[in-house]
């Protein structure tokens, strides 16, 4: 299939509105039952072999407090988030950039 045919069929042309097109007809009606069903047949879930499933983009992932991006903050237990962010010391340019969320986690 010629990539243009294929995006015809894909995104749709004219009065055609294409695979897409269709799938999200049918997400405005997911609220029926047979819809639902219907979806869950052709809906695929695949981690994103760049971020693993965290779902955040690399700019965002290479944050890092203490050896840690907050994907691997958010997944900590709770008795081990409660450490990290009990012991957690910042710079002043990080309380700045952490702003009111920073004294919240300081007064426990």
């Amino acid at each position: 299939m010629s990539e243009e045919a294929r995006e015809t069929v894909l995104r749709g042309k004219g009065s055609f509105s294409g695979v897409f097109g269709f799938f999200a007809q049918m997400e405005r009606k997911k609220y029926k039952l047979h819809v639902r069903v219907m979806l869950s047949k052709y809906r695929g879930y695949a981690e994103c072999p760049d971020c693993r499933g965290q779902r955040l983009r690399a700019e965002a992932r290479s944050v890092r407090i203490n050896g840690l991006n907050i994907c691997q903050a958010t997944a900590l237990t709770i008795s081990a988030a409660k450490a990290f962010f009990g012991t957690l010391r910042l710079s002043p340019m990080q309380e700045e950039i952490a702003g009111p969320s920073s004294k919240r986690f300081a007064r426990g």
